[in-house]
């Protein structure tokens, strides 16, 4: 989920996904330039499984998909 414009906006929606069962089991990572750790908690309790910052590097990528991966299979 790509977060780089102002605001909660992203919060707000992330969370409002997560409300929703049909919705709440799928895994995501958040790209996003804010690298603050406010920024990466906010994203990590808005139910991201993972949150990289802007540039990111390849191995973090790969780390943070299969992490996804990881989690989805262990939820089904």
């Amino acid at each position: 989920m790509r977060s780089s414009h102002a605001g909660n906006g992203w919060f707000y929606r992330t969370w409002h996904l997560g409300q929703h069962l049909e919705l709440k089991s799928i895994p995501f990572i958040f790209f996003n330039a804010k690298s603050e750790k406010v920024d990466v908690k906010a994203g990590i309790v808005a139910g991201a499984v993972g949150y990289l910052t802007k540039p990111f590097e390849l191995e973090g990528l790969l780390a943070s998909i299969e992490k996804c991966l990881n989690s989805k299979r262990l939820s089904t």
